[in-house]
């Protein structure tokens, strides 16, 4: 991805837990995640975040991204490291693009043409300027 959001997810812990959608009780996988606007395969600033719920008998997926409620949850659980699922009425269903792999090979061959055009780009502002 050149441009755009990007997410990345990183794992807190996994408890029992009652799913909120089908009440179904299992392993429930809890994961911050962050959305980052990136340019260039660069990630400039978080765009958003919050936290993904999933539970592993029913793979239902609820998520936390009000930010309010994901500021309560990180100072009363996260930060405490007593991890625990919000009431249902905070969550809602959610899915979140699970990021693929970047193959640093590909953006080490990339590199070279990125600054090459990046370079011709700014030689044609310098000309249209009457700088050069």
């Amino acid at each position: 991805m050149h441009f755009g959001i990007y997410y990345r997810l990183k794992k807190l812990g996994m408890i029992q837990h009652k799913c909120c959608i089908c009440g179904q009780y299992s392993e429930c996988t809890i994961e911050r995640w962050r959305g980052w606007f990136n340019i260039l395969f660069i990630p400039v600033f978080i765009a958003e975040k919050g936290y993904l719920f999933t539970w592993s008998a029913c793979n239902h997926s609820m998520g936390l991204d009000d930010l309010i409620a994901v500021k309560q949850y990180t100072e009363e659980q996260v930060d405490t490291g007593i991890l625990s699922v919000p009431v249902c009425e905070k969550l809602k269903p959610m899915t979140i693009e699970r990021p693929m792999p970047i193959n640093a090979k590909n953006i080490l061959l990339l590199s070279p043409f990125i600054l090459i055009i990046g370079l011709g780009l700014l030689y044609i502002c310098l000309v249209m300027l009457g700088l050069r």
